[in-house]
């Protein structure tokens, strides 16, 4: 449901930005919350992997879920 002329005129006037400059700044925001999160979980699982504390087998099935769920979250942001 989009909004009508008189509340995108009170959200500007209220925020300073348009409701879409506003979308734009939380997807993002968002999208690079989950990029850090998948960045960060696959750098743990290659230091894991790396000091032998985790074994090849799980370490590649977190990594595939994680890869899945960033590939999900990006579609349910992005579509």
């Amino acid at each position: 449901m989009s909004m009508s002329a008189a509340q995108n005129a009170a959200f500007k006037a209220a925020s300073g930005v348009s409701p879409s400059v506003s979308n734009t700044l939380w997807l993002s925001a968002t999208m690079a919350l989950i990029t850090l999160w998948l960045a960060w979980l696959l750098f743990s699982l290659y230091k894991g992997w790396a000091s032998g504390n985790l074994k090849p087998d799980a370490a590649g099935g977190s990594a595939l879920r994680g890869l899945l769920l960033y590939a999900v979250m990006t579609w349910l942001i992005l579509h």
